[in-house]
């Protein structure tokens, strides 16, 4: 029991910690149209639709003329050779233009770029094949390098998006709207120095008053592991704005991720308010009630979460967790099955299933999980120590003595566990096995 409550506290904990902390960012832009009405909004601003297609035309043909005079200039100077290879670029960049035209009607607004649901699924290939089919260009206005970085950030390529905004920045240096959408993907590629430079010269611009981007800060902040920073940066923002639910929602995560469960569970409720249906604030929700104990409302939250998303897999397995914690082992290996119904590679789930089949004592379906665990983590240590536990109650005795011997290995404080283990009884029963089990446990 002690090997499954240490597996539960453990697993929650990294979940926790790894679940995607920017739900904010699906209504990031919001506020960024409900400026106080003393503040001069910027010169330099994203033009509109009108003025862009202007932009756009203007910048096209001027591409289009200056390889029309080096064609001109290769002919008079009767390089045949040269005015055909300046002929083919031209040809070629035809498509790369009706690429990058198609891509300005596909990519994701600024105000929705940032959102985990910017592009329907079944977009992404197509946003893809035109980035790709126009990325021969070179030369694009302010307003292109953001249809391109918005593109890029809906489809996760974060390093190929704030390239794209940097392009654009040089144009347009000023804009807090292509700022911000920096700072975002700058976030994303794991450059947190620098969104959080990004995000302190926006505050510094705006007067520190600009809920939207404290915000954003603050969730900088809790990804560098500075939660107090990052709350303090959230309570700033709800001064101004006390009902933004996205707001509270990652405030209670910061919280929860410092280990303030009890507050966080208050900052979780509070945020459902105004995200009810809102499946991994119910999820998050659900951890924070199992890492204080709270097994039955951590059910009804995961259930909840479910719900609304009948597949998320994080949600069935944390609902496995939380019944191998009760010692509903039944009904966890079932919640670890539906979880890997949807979702095949998280070796967590592979070994949760191991540990409540073996509790069944159902142990070649087990030593299977364990196996599978195995192979998506090599040297996942717990796993291969329940194989060799598992495989021992079989009378494996070879095979056990193997999978503990690659589990110490991986993990030499195993050994300690392995000497009072009595599951491993049966490796006493063949005296070669034996004296090799002692020798393994006592080195």
């Amino acid at each position: 029991m002690l090997v499954i409550v240490v597996l539960v506290g453990a697993s929650l904990i990294a979940i926790a910690v790894l679940e995607w902390r920017m739900k904010f960012f699906t209504n990031l832009f919001a506020g960024m149209s409900e400026r106080s009405v003393t503040e001069t909004p910027p010169d330099t601003t994203v033009a509109d639709t009108a003025d862009l297609e202007e932009v756009h035309a203007e910048v096209e043909q001027d591409f289009w003329r200056s390889f029309e005079r080096q064609i001109a200039s290769a002919e008079r100077r009767g390089d045949n050779e040269e005015a055909e290879r300046l002929r083919r670029i031209y040809e070629s960049h035809e498509e790369a233009w009706r690429a990058q035209r198609a891509l300005r009607s596909r990519a994701p607004s600024s105000r929705d770029a940032a959102s985990p649901n910017a592009l329907q699924a079944h977009l992404r290939p197509e946003v893809r094949l035109l980035l790709e089919r126009s990325e021969v260009l070179e030369t694009f206005s302010a307003q292109d390098w953001v249809f391109r970085g918005n593109a890029y950030l809906a489809i996760g390529e974060d390093e190929r998006a704030a390239a794209a905004y940097r392009q654009a920045l040089r144009e347009l240096p000023e804009d807090p709207q292509i700022r911000l959408l920096y700072a975002v993907a700058l976030q994303r590629d794991g450059e947190l120095r620098d969104a959080l430079q990004v995000y302190d010269s926006l505050l510094s611009a705006n007067g520190q008053n600009d809920p939207v981007v404290l915000a954003g800060r603050g969730n900088v902040l809790a990804d560098m592991d500075r939660f107090e920073d990052a709350i303090r940066d959230f309570d700033s923002a709800l001064s101004i704005n006390g009902q933004d639910g996205d707001t509270l929602y990652d405030r209670a995560r910061a919280l929860s991720d410092s280990g303030r469960l009890e507050d966080a569970i208050t900052g979780f409720e509070n945020a459902r308010t105004y995200l009810s249906d809102n499946p991994d604030l119910h999820n998050d929700l659900g951890n924070a009630l199992a890492l204080s104990g709270r097994n039955d409302e951590a059910l009804r939250s995961y259930e909840r979460a479910i719900d609304l998303r009948p597949a998320f897999a994080r949600a069935h397995y944390n609902r496995g967790v939380t019944y191998s914690r009760m010692g509903r082992f039944e009904e966890a290996a079932d919640a670890f099955e539906r979880c890997l119904r949807l979702r095949l590679d998280i070796p967590e789930a592979h070994y949760g299933r191991g540990v409540a089949l073996a509790r069944l004592e159902q142990f070649r379906d087990a030593v299977a999980a364990f196996d599978r665990a195995s192979v998506l983590r090599p040297g996942f240590a717990d796993a291969l120590f329940h194989k060799a536990r598992a495989q021992s109650r079989l009378g494996q005795t070879t095979e056990a003595l193997e999978a503990l011997r690659q589990a110490v290995t991986a993990s030499p404080t195993l050994r300690e566990q392995a000497r009072t283990e009595t599951d491993f009884g049966a490796l006493y029963s063949d005296p070669d096995v034996a004296s090799r089990f002692e020798q393994l446990i006592a080195s």
